[in-house]
């Protein structure tokens, strides 16, 4: 009551997303709102750090706000180590994605309010400086403007949060994209809070020091103006709709689609890594991690999904790096411009510390301007690696080996066909087929795959898939699923297909981007499809939930005497893979056996002066 009539509200820090139950100690929305509460904060970085909010928690609890009535105050904001990283940008996408799923832009408009609050600030004494924190505000911004529109992301506030004090709180209010604070420890002394408020008042654009009187606009009814221009719009999505469901008719009778019919997944942007060229994801099982790289940028990138999803990290190699490859026992073999090398400071700081295994042939001794590109480990732990002409674009002349890396460090051509850029190197749940593409052909070859055999290791070749008329791109990266379907980039097609046993497509996984690269199945439990790009349109990592039935194949490794001498050969990983009976020598093969078996246990519009602008805003906690 005393409130009332105030520009005043009263707020809560946190509330449970069930409506009622048996939940002691926590608060609904219900009893927020019989005490007078019109708003909420959610996502709070220490509501996540202390009490385990994940992201799927704070899309509860802004979920059940908003069907409450209540206004969101939603937290975003980095640590100290992702925002060294450069990941600013990443992190909120992210969080803001999550945390805003399944919201409307005229919900986003009448309830929500962000606030970015970098992690290493908070409660420290440290501040981003104005400069920072306006890069961060403007970041997220641009986010909003995709997701909701520009309309309305010009009428959602952004609060900074992050020891807003009386001496930093003028500057940073002058910044274009800071609406207000959301003020934490300054807020407990009057005097401090009042200044805080009286800096931000000063600072403030005429047209945002407005209360809402009858001669502003309500911003509702400025967004609903604007959804009834953007009618149009919508006219346009349902033609490209229309358009999209045709093409699906056509592929149908013309890619070659299994009689069971197509099943269409979505891709999830997960890091926005930036890459050139990223290419080679192999998913380590034993350290839960994803590896791949970024050809043109000379880049490894890793990324830990389970404990730091939002923190990619790469390290940058002394020349263009090929592919990747896992080594037994941990760590990663990289194939550079000149050789193959064990990458040994596996901490992604400072400059890689590398060991030469060996030469990139091709070029020490052929004289031939190729590099190492696509590249594979198969199921007896050889490093195969096909090459890249540099000149195929200008003189198309198939001048590329396929190489065998053994684990003695010898470096052995094999008997694949004549290429110019190798592509789709895979191999089938046993190991005994093996898929090959020279990209520019437009076909997949399949082959039998016998590695023991130096004279004749692949034989009987036969066409499994070609590339129809009607289907855009060409065959990139590739990786084969426990169940024998393989998974392929269709680079310039804009999507990923799944080709059966049989030679269909019964999967397809449509990208953002025009130019998928390559792909691998991980995760806990080995159900997610990796999909890495490129520039200009794509560069970010994807990944796309496999439906049930299909799994993936835990990654061979890389058998490397010359990282354990006394260990011993282990012939053959693909018979633990599926439970067949092939001769392991090494000590330690129950343990190998129940590590690459894990894969096959499942079988299976207006102009600016006449837009609202968000008033300054200021939120205690």
């Amino acid at each position: 009551e005393i409130l009332k009539g105030s520009p005043v509200a009263v707020g809560a820090q946190d509330l449970h997303w069930e409506k009622g139950g048996a939940y002691t100690g926590a608060v609904s929305a219900s009893m927020l709102k019989s005490i007078g509460a019109s708003f909420v904060l959610c996502g709070h970085s220490e509501r996540r750090s202390l009490f385990g909010d994940t992201d799927e928690i704070v899309a509860k609890k802004v979920r059940a706000s908003v069907n409450a009535g209540l206004d969101v105050v939603l937290c975003v904001g980095e640590t100290l180590a992702e925002f060294e990283e450069g990941l600013v940008g990443s992190v909120c996408a992210l969080q803001l994605a999550k945390g805003l799923k399944g919201m409307s832009a005229k919900e986003a408009v009448k309830h929500l309010t962000i606030a970015y609050e970098p992690v290493w600030a908070i409660g420290t004494g440290l501040s981003a400086t104005p400069q920072v924190a306006q890069e961060a505000h403007e970041l997220i911004r641009q986010w909003l403007s995709e997701r909701f529109g520009p309309e309305a992301a010009s009428m959602i506030p952004i609060q900074y949060g992050g020891s807003v004090t009386p001496e930093t709180a003028p500057a940073l209010l002058k910044m274009k994209d800071i609406d207000g604070a959301l003020v934490g420890g300054a807020s407990l002394a009057a005097d401090k809070f009042s200044s805080i408020m009286s800096s931000g008042a000063k600072e403030a654009p005429q047209q945002q020091q407005l209360t809402a009187t009858s001669d502003v606009a309500d911003p509702l009814e400025v967004f609903d103006a604007l959804e009834k221009l953007r009618k149009i719009e919508d006219q346009k999505k349902n033609a490209e709709e229309a358009l999209v469901k045709a093409q699906q008719k056509l592929q149908k009778h013309s890619y070659g689609i299994s009689g069971g019919g197509v099943v269409f997944l979505e891709p999830e942007e997960v890091v926005g890594c930036g890459n050139s060229l990223g290419e080679s994801p192999v998913w380590s099982h034993r350290e839960q991690r994803l590896y791949w790289v970024d050809i043109l940028g000379r880049q490894l990138w890793s990324w830990d999904p389970l404990t730091s999803p939002y923190t990619a990290k790469s390290v940058t190699m002394p020349s263009m790096v090929g592919c990747v490859a896992l080594r037994e026992g941990g760590g990663v073999v990289v194939a550079l411009q000149d050789g193959f090398y064990r990458f040994i400071t596996n901490t992604f700081n400072g400059e890689p510390v590398l060991d030469l295994i060996a030469d990139w042939k091709e070029t020490k001794i052929h004289g031939l301007d190729t590099r190492p590109n696509d590249g594979r480990v198969d199921r007896y732990g050889n490093f195969i690696v096909g090459s890249y002409n540099f000149q195929h674009k200008q003189d198309a002349e198939e001048i590329g080996s396929v190489y065998m890396l053994k684990g003695d460090s010898t470096l052995e051509a094999i008997n694949a066909p004549k290429h110019r850029v190798s592509n789709c190197i895979s191999f089938s749940p046993d190991g005994r087929l093996m898929y090959f593409a020279d990209t520019p052909n437009r076909r997949i070859f399949q082959y039998d795959y016998d590695p023991d055999n130096r004279w004749s290791t692949l034989s009987n070749p036969r066409l499994f898939y070609e590339l129809p008329a009607s289907m855009p791109g060409m065959p990139d990266g590739a990786n084969v699923d426990a169940q024998g379907g393989l998974w392929v980039a269709i680079s310039g097609g804009s999507q990923v297909i799944r080709i059966n046993p049989n030679g269909q497509v019964d999967h397809i996984v449509r990208t953002p981007c025009k130019s998928p690269t390559s792909v691998t199945i991980g995760g806990p439990e080995l159900d997610t499809l990796f999909i890495t790009t490129r520039a200009p349109d794509g560069g970010s990592l994807f990944t796309a939930k496999l439906p049930d039935g299909i799994r993936g194949i835990a990654e061979a490794e890389f058998f490397d005497e010359g990282r354990n001498a006394a260990g011993s050969r282990l012939e053959s990983t693909a018979g633990a893979m599926i439970g067949t009976a092939h001769r392991l020598e090494s000590q330690g093969a129950s343990t190998f056996y129940d590590y690459y078996n894990y894969g096959s246990s499942n079988d299976a519009s207006t102009s600016s002066s006449q837009q609202q602008q968000p008033s300054q805003s200021f939120s205690s906690f």
